[in-house]
């Protein structure tokens, strides 16, 4: 049967109603729509399913959104790992000043003691914003590092020099479309963030090569 926002309004009044009888709080759960293909991105409060009464009832309303592609390569998670982590959105919040900062939460298995596994729900801390690097930032940053030097080397001794300025020759692109870091799959952000951190510690650095009417830079290993 479809619930109009009419009858859907009585029945949230029916929780109200109980919440005033009773003085306590109730939390109602509730689907989102599916995005249509092809389109991501997060899940507003107008993406909840059924009739408008229900979050137009509410004083706050919640919304549990996925961790992002870009968000998990910052953090250093893996892709098949990005199903494990959430972050909690504060979609509607009638007498609640903005959130200082986004709440993220993780799905993680509990041994019990029949040797049974579960899932539950644990705090979980954004790596480098809020927390240190996590353990696999670190691993994900030297990975990115590792495949940044490693290819650098083999395309200077190949003549195919990068630079660090931009435009053709630009390191992070043009090593992004090397086998290296198409096998570790290391995108051009990584590779941008490595370079940065690979001339911070004077890994590498920038030297100039031919003719004084045409010099040009390279990026070499130190």
């Amino acid at each position: 049967m479809k619930m109009t926002t009419g009858k859907m309004d009585a029945v949230v009044r029916i929780f109200a109603g109980l919440g005033d009888y009773h003085n306590c709080a109730i939390a109602l759960a509730a689907h989102t729509r599916k995005m249509p293909a092809g389109i991501g991105g997060d899940y507003g409060i107008d993406d909840m399913r059924g009739a408008g009464a229900i979050k137009d009832a509410m004083r706050l309303v919640r919304i549990l959104n996925y961790i992002s592609e870009k968000e998990a390569q910052d953090a250093g998670i893996e892709a098949f790992e990005r199903g494990s982590y959430f972050r909690v959105d504060n979609a509607k919040g009638n007498y609640l000043p903005p959130p200082k900062k986004a709440t993220w939460r993780k799905f993680v298995n509990v041994m019990l003691a029949n040797l049974d596994e579960v899932g539950v729900i644990v705090p979980w801390v954004f790596p480098g914003a809020d927390a240190p690097p996590s353990p696999e930032k670190v691993a994900a940053d030297l990975r990115a590092e590792h495949i940044f030097l490693e290819t650098l080397q083999r395309l200077n001794l190949a003549g195919r020099f990068v630079n660090e300025r931009g435009g053709r020759g630009h390191a992070p692109p043009t090593i992004a479309k090397e086998k290296e870091a198409k096998q570790a799959k290391i995108g051009k952000a990584a590779l941008e963030e490595a370079m940065r951190r690979l001339f911070e510690k004077e890994t590498i650095r920038v030297e100039t090569y031919g003719p004084p009417s045409h010099m040009k830079s390279k990026i070499v290993v130190v």
